[in-house]
């Protein structure tokens, strides 16, 4: 089987927004690298933003990578995704499902300098939490980190989680593939 880099689709589901909250500062955010769960959004409605912050990630362990777990929690209607121990455990005991076996795994670097990967070809994937409207943002992108911020996200993050920001390889023979962001606007 060939090794390959799959691109972190970006969904970003939209739900029904808390009284006295702003257009852009509310929402849940979504990441996969299933195909048939991007085509299914794009299907109802959403917009392909990929050009902003794409970000790549490894579909199988290699080198320096680890685990991007994936979880649901169903009353907030949030995402989250983590690869340190701590956070995971927090997650579960939060109300929050573990996702990660029901599709493709993906694998993201701990390291801001992972074996065969140019420094200039990583970047930090902030994580970021708005405990007002319960939701998870990621971002690599200081403007888009700077707008969470502005609309009352804080950083929320335990163990540094670092993405491929161009198609690179993971490792030699792995490559990467390009990633799509997309976005429903409000009701």
């Amino acid at each position: 089987m060939t090794r390959i880099a799959v691109s972190i689709l970006v969904l970003t589901l939209i739900v029904n927004a808390p009284a006295g909250a702003s257009p852009g500062s509310w929402g849940n955010h979504f990441y996969t690298i299933e195909r048939a769960e991007r085509d299914r959004a794009l299907a109802d409605g959403w917009r392909d933003e990929s050009d902003i912050d794409p970000f790549w990630v490894c579909e199988e362990q290699v080198g320096d990578t680890e685990l991007l777990h994936r979880f649901y929690n169903p009353r907030l209607g949030d995402h989250f995704y983590a690869t340190d121990a701590t956070d995971v455990r927090n997650a579960l005991g939060a109300d929050y499902v573990d996702e990660t076996a029901q599709h493709p795994l993906m694998f993201v670097f701990t390291t801001p300098h992972p074996q065969h990967v140019p420094s200039d070809d990583v970047a930090l994937l902030m994580r970021f939490w708005n405990p007002r409207i319960g939701d998870h943002f990621y971002a690599t992108d200081q403007e888009d980190a700077q707008r969470a911020l502005s609309v009352g996200y804080q950083r929320d993050s335990t163990q540094p989680i670092y993405i491929l920001t161009s198609p690179v390889a993971c490792a030699p023979g792995v490559p990467a593939h390009r990633a799509f962001r997309l976005y429903r606007a409000p009701p």
